[in-house]
């Protein structure tokens, strides 16, 4: 019985208020399709940063003259990096092939060069992209390494505008928050301001509070 009465009470308020609750669905739906809209955007943000930091590799280039030992000692050391998720060995004629493949529309960049023109090289990839430069000052110098490239200033700038944009996008997404749930209370405010008194008549012939809010939480 009482369900049914909270039901056309609910009903009965639409109708007498009917301006009042379309402007409040309208402010709640507004809020929570900017809410929606900038953790969307946050979470596009942060994929694509990923994808881009996740390209990010040093490539250690190795010496002709290196030996079979060296070659396992600098194997040994990136495996026991933490800060390394993963490193590939580069043949002479692997990184050649990838050469031409990259420029294939440019057989003049190539045709002077041979399977032995480039040097072998270990491509290596990090767990998070900001390590890059001090991977790279770690490896240099090693025994059997003959130079090391991780892209300098690019890199940093990468981190940099990545970092920048995930706060942006998570700062916009706090304040998008609080603004809603502001928008909300203040919209049920002005609910119970319209109606301020029917809610004193109700209270002066004895209606408990629950038995006031109800309607108002349909």
């Amino acid at each position: 019985m009482k369900l049914r009465y909270f039901l056309s009470e609910t009903a009965t308020n639409l109708r007498r208020n009917l301006l009042m609750t379309v402007a409040a669905i309208s402010t709640v739906a507004i809020s929570l399709l900017l809410l929606g809209g900038a953790q969307v955007l946050h979470l596009v943000v942060v994929n694509v940063t990923s994808t881009w930091e996740a390209k990010v590799e040093v490539s250690a280039f190795l010496r002709d003259d290196i030996t079979e030992g060296e070659l396992a000692t600098v194997r040994s050391d990136l495996s026991n990096m933490p800060e390394i998720e993963d490193f590939t060995y580069v043949s002479k004629e692997m990184a050649f092939n990838d050469f031409k493949e990259l420029y294939e529309n440019e057989p003049s960049f190539y045709e002077a060069l041979d399977e032995n023109s480039l040097p072998a090289s270990l491509r290596i990839k990090l767990v998070d992209a900001s390590d890059a430069e001090e991977i790279a000052s770690r490896i240099q110098g090693a025994p059997g390494i003959d130079d090391v490239n991780f892209g300098g200033e690019i890199i940093r700038r990468l981190v940099q505008v990545n970092t920048l944009l995930r706060a942006v996008t998570l700062g916009m997404s706090a304040i998008l928050m609080v603004a809603a749930a502001g928008l909300i209370a203040n919209t049920i405010r002005l609910a119970i301001f319209a109606r301020r008194e029917e809610i004193s008549i109700m209270k002066l012939v004895g209606a408990t509070n629950w038995f006031i809010r109800i309607p108002f939480m349909f």
